[in-house]
């Protein structure tokens, strides 16, 4: 290839390839935290907006699904997964349950809820 140098050994390329594997896959991983840590932050100013609007303590109920994994609940129309306190014992996948938010700040990316 005319670059100058003697051409690599099988060991030379093998761990090239190896370090240019761990390179990419480390730089897909942060792209994708990167990106899931904003859409939670959009879904949840979005919930924030919606029970803000409403105004009533009562309104900040909201229906979920368990995941049947830990006591983890997925926000219904928003996707956004949260670990459930409040819980006897532990929720059955694909319960639909109605959940209360107890602490909720976007900006922070902080949300808490209760059976």
């Amino acid at each position: 290839c005319n670059y100058g140098g003697p051409a690599m050994t099988r060991k030379d390329c093998a761990i090239a390839n190896k370090q240019v594997n761990d390179a990419t896959n480390r730089i897909k991983k942060l792209s994708s935290t990167v990106k899931g840590s904003s859409k939670r932050e959009k879904a949840l100013q979005m919930l924030e907006g919606h029970l803000s609007a409403t105004g009533n303590s009562k309104e900040r109920v909201v229906p979920a699904l368990s995941t049947g994994n830990r006591n983890e609940v997925v926000l219904s129309g928003l996707g956004l997964v949260v670990k459930c306190t409040g819980v006897k014992g532990s929720l059955k996948s694909g319960k639909r349950v109605l959940v209360e938010v107890t602490k909720l700040n976007a900006a922070a990316g902080l949300i808490q809820v209760k059976l």
